[in-house]
């Protein structure tokens, strides 16, 4: 049931999704958590590269484009990725899940990145040393529980970016009809919602964020 490190902490780069965020990341990261989830991985990357291009300091980016990397069996990259996302200061658990991650790659140099992905599962690494490995772990069903937690995550968090950009654009729209003017004692001005109805509103799509994964984690924790 425990990999090498904690593969549904797959899931949690998607959990950070930033709400106010630039229309090309955006998409390009929204676009790259579809594709993860679906099993694409090389579309995943092409979108992920994207993305980390355009927001370099994203830890959120660089950790699942080191899981993409690791799905596609580069080790080279997804380690790179991987002490990408540790200088980028991000949670102590994801800090935590980087670190062994790396060390795992390290025990497992010789892996390299096939032409073409042979199944939807990126989880087999960690249960298996290679492709070519005759071991069974990977379809044992401590194996396949947690890649049905990982995947239950993961497409959970790409739930929350689609309500995220949903709840963007509802935002935007409130802001275009409000037709209010606001001077704070700083001289600050401002035009369409108060700063205290925007933060009224992200802290909503913050609980609805929330419930999205709580949900996912009781669905997931119901595979053992």
């Amino acid at each position: 049931m425990h990999s090498k490190f904690n593969i549904a902490k797959s899931a949690v780069v998607f959990a950070t999704f930033m709400f106010c965020v630039s229309p090309s990341f955006a998409d390009s990261y929204s676009d790259g958590a579809a594709q993860y989830a679906a099993g694409n991985y090389a579309g995943a990357k092409a979108h992920l590269t994207k993305a980390a291009a355009a927001k370099p300091k994203s830890w959120q980016t660089q950790y699942q484009l080191a899981n993409t990397f690791v799905a596609l069996k580069d080790s080279a990259n997804a380690k790179k990725s991987y002490e990408k996302c540790i200088s980028l200061n991000p949670p102590v658990d994801i800090r935590a899940n980087c670190q062994r991650a790396v060390a795992f790659i390290a025990s497992n140099p010789k892996l390299e990145a096939p032409a073409v992905v042979a199944a939807p599962i990126s989880k087999k690494m960690y249960t298996s040393g290679s492709t070519g490995s005759s071991s069974t772990a990977g379809s044992s069903p401590s194996a396949e529980a947690e890649a049905r937690r990982a995947k239950i995550m993961e497409e959970a968090e790409v739930e929350v970016a689609k309500m995220r950009e949903s709840e963007k654009a509802h935002l935007e729209e409130l802001t275009a009809n409000a037709n209010r003017r606001f001077r704070y004692a700083d001289g600050t001005r401002k035009t369409g919602l108060s700063t205290e109805e925007e933060k009224a509103f992200n802290h909503e799509v913050e609980e609805k964020a929330a419930a999205i994964r709580e949900q996912a984690k009781r669905r997931a924790a119901s595979y053992r």
